[in-house]
């Protein structure tokens, strides 16, 4: 095995092993409190199979994730990663589910959404604001250079920073913001929540997330726009997982 490839699943390592593992629903209620009361601007990142396809090749990236403040484990694949590597998976804190439960969090305070685009920003935007009467301070489209987030969370000082535009993009701005906001504030890369929260997107239904299947859920949804992530994606992810693996066995 080359040098190279041994420094990417060093650092993938390191970013797995700093996920935060939560066991039960009593320690996701504790984290959510947390998480409403930080102590200076702070990223929650979610790592899903993608993200360790994308981390393995995306030196910033990989650098953006282990900036992260909290890591959360997100879908099945990566409970078979961690169930490879020995440890115990935890709950599945996808950001589909989480997010929302975040935002209700934040009641009567300053929250900005910042990403996809309009219909489905302004539509999860109204829905927010009637589920969890949050203070919608700022929205904006997840397709302008990242300067416009970060002098617009600059103005308006949002309490909590919902990013939904993708990786690497999300995750990127929230490193900048980070870098840059003085304020207490937890940013979120949400990935696709604003489309679920629009209904843009239709999830998975509920029998289907409890069989670990959402993600061909969604391949059968967005099939043009989604095979390669999901169909070569999760067989090049299982391939790192075994190395991993393996190079954890004969450590």
């Amino acid at each position: 095995m080359t040098e190279r490839a041994n420094e990417k699943m060093s650092a993938i390592e390191a970013i797995l092993d700093r996920l935060v593992l939560v066991e039960n629903p009593q320690e996701e209620s504790r984290l959510l409190d947390q998480l409403a009361h930080p102590q200076g601007p702070r990223v929650v990142s979610f790592i899903n199979a993608h993200a360790v396809n994308m981390a393995w090749k995306d030196l910033s990236f990989r650098h953006h994730l282990w900036n992260s403040d909290v890591l959360l484990r997100d879908g099945v694949g990566m409970k078979v990663c961690l169930a490879a590597l020995k440890k115990e998976p935890g709950l599945n804190l996808n950001g589909t589910d989480l997010v929302p439960k975040i935002v209700a969090r934040y009641k009567h305070r300053k929250v900005a959404l910042f990403g996809t685009r309009d219909p489905s920003l302004s539509e999860a935007g109204d829905r927010f604001v009637a589920d969890y009467q949050i203070q919608l301070v700022s929205k904006l489209d997840g397709f302008l250079p990242d300067r416009a987030y970060l002098e617009n969370a600059l103005r308006h000082q949002p309490d909590l920073i919902v990013l939904a535009m993708g990786m690497p993009k999300q995750e990127r701005v929230a490193h900048l913001l980070k870098e840059n906001l003085q304020h207490r504030c937890i940013i979120v890369n949400g990935g696709a929540i604003l489309d679920f929260a629009s209904q843009r997107i239709v999830r998975a239904p509920l029998f289907v997330r409890r069989c670990g299947m959402e993600w061909l859920w969604r391949l059968l949804s967005e099939p043009t726009r989604l095979w390669k992530r999901y169909l070569i994606g999760n067989v090049s992810f299982l391939g790192k997982v075994a190395l991993l693996a393996a190079r954890r066995l004969f450590a």
